[in-house]
């Protein structure tokens, strides 16, 4: 298979944000700081090239060849057969080379010459080494000019990384101007935790989304979108079975992820009367959804009752005023009046039994969790 054919990466995280074909983009930067999961991105670019046919060209700078085979099996991402009838190459390069060059782009025309036809993916990781390496910022701009002009004419694609911390902003500006795309990574710390975020800061010409978006880095899968977990709590009689054979598609799970469009979220079905901080923190929970039996005064006063205690833990939560269906159910801005639920707190009508409503709830909640649009 020809790159140029399929024009899609194979990574969900990063096609998902996408909504044209590739063209005209050859030298691609993946640019974030240390613990972001640059160098898993670029062997996870590699094995999925490698999985539809394509060839790949991997300069090992900042690791050796075992290094990086080894690190690929770790994710399950074998490649001796690949290695084997020569669509993976490595090219080690080593520190006396990266001082010069026109060694290196020779290098990688060689590489090119032998693939033939043949379309490839190149990875170069990292230039985090060569600009430390080389003096002149000018030499490492002409270096990725030329590196963008190759790989198009050769109908490939070529990922490199690029540790942002430790070089002048300005020379970082420059080298994310002469690339034909940027993919950017960052660590940001919520609620005393570090979350990764990933955007699409440009690829020319192609149409793509602008936003962050929250991605976790996967044993079995390396870099794809962040599943939140959620647990779902309310009193006895509220109806969590019935949204949750609802949602489950017609059976009660402890635990199992709905989708949300290109997002998805874990729910989980909280135990009756243990600690909920325990709970939260045990089972890494990112939301809580509060279901009340909106027909039913007592249960609803207990229901409030939980959402207080959960909305004091600086969680996102919404509460859902189940059984809407009812003839005596009361309305989401009803329950809110009467019982002094926070402004901040989404209430939101449910019939759990057709499942009206469980979609925007989940998607209301998600919203708080990850902070961008659903």
């Amino acid at each position: 298979m020809r790159l140029a054919e399929s024009r899609r990466f194979g990574i969900d995280l990063i096609d998902n944000l996408v909504f044209d074909r590739i063209e005209n983009v050859g030298a691609i930067l993946i640019l974030g700081d240390g613990g972001t999961g640059k160098s898993i991105l670029c062997k996870q670019f590699a094995y999925e090239g490698l999985r539809r046919g394509e060839n790949c060209i991997y300069v090992a700078i900042d690791e050796s060849r075992e290094e990086i085979i080894e690190s690929m099996e770790r994710f399950n991402w074998k490649v001796d057969r690949y290695l084997e009838d020569g669509s993976f190459k490595i090219l080690g390069v080593s520190p006396s080379e990266l001082s010069n060059i026109n060694a290196l782009n020779l290098k990688l025309t060689e590489s090119f010459s032998r693939i033939g036809n043949g379309a490839a993916r190149v990875i170069i990781d990292s230039l985090t080494a060569l600009c430390s390496t080389v003096d002149r910022p000018t030499v490492i701009i002409d270096f990725i000019r030329l590196l963008g002009r190759k790989v198009k004419n050769f109908g490939s694609l070529c990922f490199y990384t690029l540790n942002r911390q430790g070089f002048d902003i300005r020379l970082i500006e420059l080298i994310k101007d002469v690339s034909d795309g940027v993919i950017e990574l960052k660590l940001a710390e919520e609620r005393g935790l570090l979350k990764h975020y990933l955007r699409i800061f440009k690829m020319k010409g192609v149409d793509h989304s602008r936003k962050w978006v929250p991605y976790t880095i996967d044993r079995y899968h390396g870099l794809r979108f962040y599943v939140p977990k959620v647990l779902l709590i309310g009193p006895p009689g509220a109806g969590k079975k019935t949204i949750t054979r609802q949602l489950a598609g017609g059976n009660v799970k402890e635990e199992f992820r709905v989708s949300l469009g290109e997002l998805e979220l874990e729910l989980i079905l909280g135990e009756e009367g243990s600690n909920m901080a325990r709970q939260i923190v045990s089972r890494d929970i990112s939301g809580i959804v509060v279901v009340a039996d909106s027909a039913d005064p007592y249960g609803l006063q207990e229901a409030v009752k939980l959402l207080n205690d959960v909305y004091e833990l600086d969680i996102p939560v919404v509460l859902l005023a189940n059984k809407q269906d009812l003839k005596d159910a009361i309305t989401p801005q009803n329950i809110r009046d009467e019982f002094s639920v926070p402004a901040g707190v989404h209430i939101i009508g449910t019939t759990a039994l057709d499942g009206g409503g469980l979609e925007e709830s989940l998607k209301t909640l998600l919203k708080l969790i990850i902070k961008v649009p659903v």
